[in-house]
């Protein structure tokens, strides 16, 4: 009925098949349409307040709108029995094929499933094994590099010590080596300055015994000339005693410069080595924290990604480890820890259970009593 409350209004989009098959349906049952739409039109003649002498009349009409409901409810289900019946019939014709697919697919599944956590198992075993075994060579390589690094530290300690040293001895020798040419020196020139004072003394004694006689004189010239050439001689030997001990102090200097020399070669291959030990120390370290890395990622990876294998068209399989529950004891169940998980709507349907079956205090709830038209 294309002008009735039940037809769709102009402008609607309604498939085709969907339109023919409404129509087809009204077509069958005018009567039921009319008659609601007699009904419905009776429904906005019923004022807001009904007088008391419409009571009666009002609860045949609401007897009548129950038993059109009734009847439209009864022609609904003749009306989809044949497309159920259909409904069932594709229902079980593709179930049919689908289900020992599905059966298949599970006990295949099931098989896979044992495969992969042995694939997981084995691949995850083998990587632990090459991660400990590289923690265990940088570890060891490591151990190896810090007590290299010790004993060249200790023979670059060994070598400067051994260094100064002889620097040191080489200094107090250059030292005892400068004091005794001064002494030799101070020496040398005490004699001369006697033999020059034992000449000084022959002059003046020779000039004397000018005075006395010739052959004293003679005798006291001669002694005066002695004791020139002794002095002379004196002088020369201070000469060659102080120009040895300058000698002998140079080449102390040249010992003792070649010592110090020796000790800031070995100073500088100490700290050469010692950085180099240290760079080596560090590297070996730096290996062994890699190799943590490569432990703990190998630690932390799920099982899962272990067992992952990709098909030749695209398809990947893994193994999911999820959680879940048996049979649940209703008696023995925790329903405080269930409260944040538990749905409006089934709460509110255990309270409507709890109410039907009598009860009239229940915390949280307001329970009351209320009324409703009922007309038969």
């Amino acid at each position: 009925m294309a002008g009735d409350d039940f037809s769709p209004g102009i402008g609607h989009n309604l498939p085709p098949r969907e339109q023919a098959l409404r129509t087809e349906i009204l077509e069958r049952n005018t009567e039921l349409t009319a008659r609601s739409t007699e009904l419905l039109a009776q429904v906005e003649r019923i004022p807001e307040e009904i007088p008391e002498d419409m009571i009666g009349a009002v609860s045949d009409f609401i007897k009548s709108i129950t038993a059109q409901v009734k009847k439209i409810d009864g022609i609904r289900v003749v009306e989809k029995e044949p497309y159920l019946f259909g409904e069932r019939i594709v229902d079980g014709l593709f179930n049919g094929m689908a289900e020992p697919l599905t059966a298949g697919k599970g006990r295949i599944s099931a098989r896979l499933g044992k495969a992969i956590e042995a694939k997981a198992d084995r691949v995850r075993k083998e990587k632990e094994a090459e991660a400990q075994r590289v923690r265990e060579e940088a570890e060891k390589r490591e151990r190896e590099a810090k007590e290299e690094a010790d004993r060249v530290r200790q023979e670059a300690e060994r070598v400067r010590l051994e260094a100064k040293r002889v620097a040191d001895e080489a200094a107090a020798e250059a030292e005892r080596v400068r004091k005794a040419a001064e002494e030799e020196t101070r020496k040398a020139n005490e004699a001369a300055e006697a033999a020059k004072r034992e000449a000084e003394e022959a002059e003046a004694a020779r000039l004397a015994a000018e005075a006395a006689s010739k052959e004293e004189a003679d005798r006291l010239a001669k002694a005066a000339e002695e004791a020139k050439l002794k002095a002379k001689e004196a002088s020369r030997t201070a000469d060659q005693v102080q120009k040895a001990a300058v000698k002998e102090v140079k080449a102390a200097d040249r010992v003792v410069a070649k010592a110090e020399d020796t000790l800031g070669v070995a100073e500088r291959k100490e700290e050469r080595v010692t950085k180099s030990a240290d760079r080596t120390v560090t590297e070996a370290e730096k290996r062994v924290t890699v190799a943590e890395a490569k432990v703990t990622k190998v630690e932390t990876t799920k099982p899962a990604e272990f067992g992952k294998t990709r098909g030749i068209y695209g398809a990947v399989s893994t193994v999911q480890r999820y959680w879940t529950h048996g049979t649940v004891d209703r008696d023995t169940v925790d329903l405080n820890a269930l409260r944040p998980h538990l749905k409006q709507d089934a709460i509110e349907a255990a309270v409507a259970s709890f109410v039907d079956a009598g009860g009239r205090k229940l915390r949280g709830v307001d329970i009351f009593e209320d009324t409703k038209t009922v007309t038969r």
